[in-house]
């Protein structure tokens, strides 16, 4: 597969990214939203967490936010008290120009805040896509181990306090962390990560944005039984490794996952499953290299089996969730770690396998209806790590099966 390819992989995935947090973020005109532009610097030293990672000095971020409060005319929004929905754009400069150089990234973005007296504090979290001017090249840059694409995703997580200036005008000081990696769609790619103090000023045309909203919050009553989940799983990747090798094919990933799952309340849903995975890495390296003997073998410990339990933020019918995994099944790291040039060994990078992602449904997951037999459609794009290292970009189809009741009081 060529490298054309996984590079429009990438980039289909952060542009979905991009489309499910917008999509869902719409403002009925109907209602005023509240309009606020905001500008942050973020000051910080990228996390060392490899042996080749290159020498770097302070890490700084220069960002740009445009966004608008919701007012409640999605019931989403209501139960995660009237989040703030907008738009970053985002300079940082990698602490060593020679070999890490800059980047420029745009992410939508998410805040939720809450008001003390005249304190705000605020979490806010964008996710996108990046260029790097100056990744990893075997010629040009070959000691860049951190990033190996020009394109990949960028995350930034804040949380913060601000206080007004006066009516128009508030400062905010707050802790940043910012990651941006691609998905092991190419190596080498360690990864950044960058721990960050911020601060900066932000400006909105109404004298008391916290406190406006033009309805009030819905008390949404959940009922809902178990329901059986089922998912198909298609993943893309170079082959297990950090940073080696450099400039190897594309691999597929292929497997399906079975779960039990139930909302908890009417904006977040539980769930307890088993994913199946088959490498085909895997299987292309134990025949080569003589790793397991006869052809069986091969095929049988290039599986992967992974118990997992996860937890899902319901936005409409956009979800993000989060996903933590033991492995119960994984014969073939167990194997290739031991002859590993740079040995994992430990529990966290044997047994651990998670996921971050979202899920996009056929309707809104918050609609107060109620359903007897429901089937619940969804889209889900996600990058599976093992051990904290990313593992393969993954796309998949699935549906919730069982049961829906929710009923509304005010």
């Amino acid at each position: 597969m060529s490298r054309w390819v996984r590079w429009r992989g990438l980039f289909v995935f952060e542009c979905l990214q991009v489309f499910v947090l917008l999509a869902n973020a719409q403002v009925d005109s109907t209602l005023r939203s509240i309009p606020q532009a905001e500008f942050s610097v973020l000051a910080g030293r990228l996390v060392k967490i490899h042996g080749e990672y290159p020498p770097n000095d302070v890490t700084t971020v220069a960002e740009f936010n445009f966004s608008w409060k919701t007012q409640g005319n999605k019931t989403w929004q209501s139960q995660h008290g009237f989040p703030s929905v907008g738009f970053s754009v985002a300079h940082a400069q990698l602490g060593n120009q020679d070999i890490l150089g800059q980047a420029i990234g745009a992410m939508p973005t998410l805040r939720i805040d809450r008001a003390r007296g005249n304190t705000r504090w605020s979490a806010r979290v964008g996710l996108g896509i990046a260029h790097f001017f100056k990744p990893y090249h075997s010629i040009d840059n070959p000691k860049n181990l951190v990033i190996g694409s020009p394109w990949a995703n960028m995350t930034i997580a804040k949380v913060e306090a601000s206080r007004p200036l006066n009516e128009f005008w508030r400062y905010h000081v707050g802790v940043s962390f910012m990651h941006c990696s691609n998905a092991h769609v190419d190596v080498p790619n360690i990864g950044a990560n960058l721990l960050a103090i911020h601060f900066g000023f932000s400006y909105t045309q109404l004298k008391s944005p916290d406190k406006f909203i033009a309805s009030p919050p819905q008390k949404i009553h959940c009922s809902h039984p178990w329901n059986i989940g089922m998912q198909s799983i298609l993943g893309l990747h170079e082959f297990k490794g950090t940073i080696r090798p450099v400039d190897g094919p594309t691999y597929l990933v292929y497997g399906a996952g079975v779960y039990a799952s139930k909302m908890i309340h009417a904006k977040g849903r539980v769930a307890l499953g088993v994913n199946y995975h088959y490498y085909n890495a895997y299987h292309n390296y134990a025949l080569s290299q003589e790793l397991f003997g006869n052809i069986d073998n091969v095929h049988r410990k290039s599986q992967n089996i992974v118990l997992f339990a996860s937890y899902e933020w319901l936005f409409g019918r956009v979800g993000f969730f989060l996903q933590g995994g033991l492995n119960v099944y994984d014969p073939f790291i167990h194997a290739y770690n031991k002859i590993w040039d740079i040995p994992k060994l430990s529990f966290i990078n044997l047994y651990t396998s998670n996921k971050i992602g979202y899920r996009v449904y056929a309707m809104s997951q918050n609609k107060t209806v109620q359903l007897n037999k429901c089937i619940q459609p969804y889209l889900q794009v996600a990058v599976k790590t093992n051990g904290g290292t990313a593992d393969f970009l993954e796309l998949g189809i699935g549906a919730h099966i069982g049961a829906k009741r929710v009923q509304r009081s005010h």
